[in-house]
């Protein structure tokens, strides 16, 4: 009873963690497709989306580490790998093959073979979201590594590794290092050491099962969660480090961490069928990223007027259409490996 008691609630709080997922994935894509209004600079570009999805993704990766479940390390590789190779791949083909019909906003020209190439070495040449996909599959591949060579100081290892970057990164030695570079390869790299400490808080928190003993916390503690995350929009604490992507390391992993307390204590326990409703909107994050820049670029090279407002609908259409082609894709696909590409 005490099981299946704690697997109902772990059940619940997993819905608040998916909620976050969809919060986050709509932030990038709304970031991405829309204008965005003045007054609402200071909260869309604080830029606490992606570091909070690094840290959500290590929390959940860690158990995995821990056990060095062989079976579910190259699962997550499967779901890592395959649209980082398969999607650049389709947009070479798109374009290259069928220029004169289908236009991409991003391409004016034939993409050369070189770019595709250079896209799987860092990234960042055909399909230019996916610099993040490198990096979390470098930091994947990285701790696996030290998880199986050094097993039970596994935690020790990375505990140290992330101080480092910490150091690196607030007295800007990784920035003045890698500056004079100028190429995306070399700022994908120099992106690992503003993101890697994110990922060493995911695996501590989830180690510590810290999640497990704020659940249901009293309201006077989820309203200084709320209190404090609202300062971090509202006012550039901890910030004005200079950097490539997400430069404020500190003000990032607090802003994280408390996004995952505060969506872990969520609960829709009150509310009939929200829970089926929250699982069906929150499945594809992972395919909606994939997808969104690809429609965006698709609707630059038509007369659609949405597409020349760039409001705010416009990043909800493109959503929506995203959607559809994941929920398509993922039952044409269910059976075999490609289901990756909507996930």
């Amino acid at each position: 009873m005490k099981d299946s008691k704690f697997i109902k609630i772990n059940k619940k709080r997993n819905l608040g963690i998916q909620f976050l997922r969809f919060i986050l994935c709509l932030w990038i894509v709304i970031i991405h497709c829309s204008r965005i209004k003045r007054n609402h600079h200071l909260y869309f570009f604080r830029g606490f989306h992606v570091p909070t999805f690094i840290l959500l993704s290590f929390y959940f990766f860690y158990n995995t580490l821990s056990s060095r479940n062989i079976d579910k390390i190259i699962d997550r590789f499967k779901r890592l790998l395959i649209p980082y190779i398969i999607w650049p791949i389709l947009i070479y083909i798109l374009n290259n093959f069928f220029i004169y019909t289908i236009s991409f906003g991003q391409f004016k020209s034939i993409i050369p073979i070189k770019s595709l190439f250079s896209q799987f070495i860092y990234g960042s040449s055909v399909h230019g979201i996916f610099w993040f996909q490198f990096n979390l599959i470098f930091l994947s591949l990285l701790f696996t590594i030290f998880a199986f060579i050094f097993k039970q100081n596994f935690l020790i290892i990375i505990y140290f590794l992330g101080l480092l970057c910490i150091y690196l990164q607030i007295s800007e030695i990784n920035y003045y290092f890698f500056v004079s570079f100028k190429h995306k390869f070399i700022i994908n790299i120099a992106s690992l050491i503003e993101l890697l400490p994110l990922a060493t808080v995911g695996c501590f928190l989830s180690k510590s099962k810290i999640a497990d003993s704020i659940y249901k916390l009293p309201f006077h503690y989820y309203f200084s969660l709320l209190f404090y995350i609202i300062c971090l929009f509202r006012y550039k604490i901890f910030s004005g480090l200079k950097g490539f992507r997400y430069p404020n390391i500190v003000i990032n992993i607090f802003a994280s961490v408390i996004f995952l307390f505060i969506f872990v204590n969520i609960s829709f326990d009150k509310f009939k069928y929200i829970d089926r409703f929250i699982s069906n909107i929150t499945q594809f994050t992972g395919g909606i990223y994939y997808l969104h820049i690809i429609i965006r670029d698709y609707f630059k090279g038509t007369n659609f007027f949405l597409a020349k407002s760039r409001n705010y609908y416009y990043s909800f259409l493109i959503y929506l259409i995203c959607y559809t082609l994941c929920f398509i894709g993922i039952r044409f696909f269910k059976n075999n490996n490609f289901k990756y590409m909507f996930i």
